[in-house]
């Protein structure tokens, strides 16, 4: 057997096992494009200017991750270091706590209704309340984890 057909067999064979899933994106349509998260992948994304790339790229490679990562109760540490040249590191945090909301509980907000900012989607209720403070301990252990 050839060096390559060893490559490629070694590949296939951990395939069949089901050792090539990777991470999984809850976004059936991303996941399918971009086959899960996988060692090895590169995946650049472009596009316009306030289209959202930054967003994407957070949920995709930090929260998702850890949401998987903390379904499994894995062992080993998480760790993820990202750099952002956009946003501080408050307003990252806040956007993915507004995401875990809707993810969670199907609870559609935004940071300027987190902050009771003026033209935020909603007001805070006692109900919502309780879920952004279950929310913030999840965020919390996330960006601890390291």
């Amino acid at each position: 057997m050839s060096s390559f057909d060893s490559l490629v067999l070694e590949d296939f064979k951990k395939g069949i096992k089901g050792e090539n899933i990777g991470i999984p994106i809850p976004l059936k349509r991303v996941s399918k494009v971009v086959n899960n998260i996988q060692q090895r992948f590169y995946t650049l994304v472009g596009a316009q200017s306030g289209v959202g790339k930054s967003a994407l790229v957070t949920m995709l490679y930090v929260l998702f991750p850890y949401m998987w990562y903390v379904s499994k109760e894995r062992r080993e540490k998480f760790k993820v270091i990202y750099f952002s040249m956009e946003r501080d590191k408050k307003y990252q945090i806040q956007k993915m706590l507004c995401v875990w909301l809707y993810l969670k509980y199907g609870k559609l907000i935004d940071v300027p209704t987190l902050n009771s900012w003026e033209g935020g989607l909603c007001k805070i209720d006692t109900e919502l309340e309780t879920m952004i403070l279950s929310g913030i301990k999840f965020i919390e252990n996330l960006v601890d984890s390291g």
